[in-house]
């Protein structure tokens, strides 16, 4: 019966959150259903997190880039120009 193998299935959808600390989608919940014998594809296993109640966690898109990599001007008197010839032209 469906609703008994949804049930199972729940449950195993929610020990692999558990497991993986909420870092498996679908696609790779799915993976690992399969590998445990079940027939359940990535859309499937998208439908049972949402009713399991469980999302994956999202990780901050701008962290790691450069804008985070970027370090304060020195204190001594802030950005000034490599050449102080072309600099004067700016000022």
């Amino acid at each position: 019966m469906k609703i008994d193998k949804d049930f199972e299935l729940l449950s195993e959808v929610r020990q692999i959150h558990k497991e993986t600390r909420g870092t498996y989608g679908s696609r790779r919940t799915s993976e690992r259903l399969r590998a445990q014998g079940h027939d359940v594809g990535r859309y499937r296993a998208r439908s049972l997190m949402k009713k399991a109640g469980v999302s994956v966690k999202l990780e901050n898109p701008l962290q790691g880039s450069t804008l985070f990599r970027w370090k304060p001007a020195p204190q001594s008197g802030g950005w000034q120009h490599p050449d102080p010839v072309q600099g004067s032209r700016f000022l």
